[in-house]
């Protein structure tokens, strides 16, 4: 998926489910860069945990359980 086509994808889940900003910026970076929690943490300059803990509030806004589901759904979107 394109950059661009990405951003526009996560925009529009970003307004459905109502994502923070910070949970977009995850998402994007989960999405984009395929980046393990770690990495995703020190790009954005949080705890490894605050990431986790975005994650699962993503997960619980999109009603899904893993990011299988959650790269399908951007997919599919």
């Amino acid at each position: 998926m394109e950059l661009d086509a990405l951003k526009l994808t996560v925009y529009n889940l970003q307004e459905k489910y109502r994502l923070t900003p910070r949970e977009k910026e995850v998402l994007i970076l989960l999405a984009k860069t395929g980046l393990d929690n770690k990495e995703i943490g020190n790009e954005l300059c949080i705890s490894e945990k605050t990431v986790k803990n975005h994650i699962g509030n993503m997960f619980s806004k999109m009603n899904i359980k893993s990011t299988r589901q959650l790269f399908s759904m951007i997919i599919n979107h």
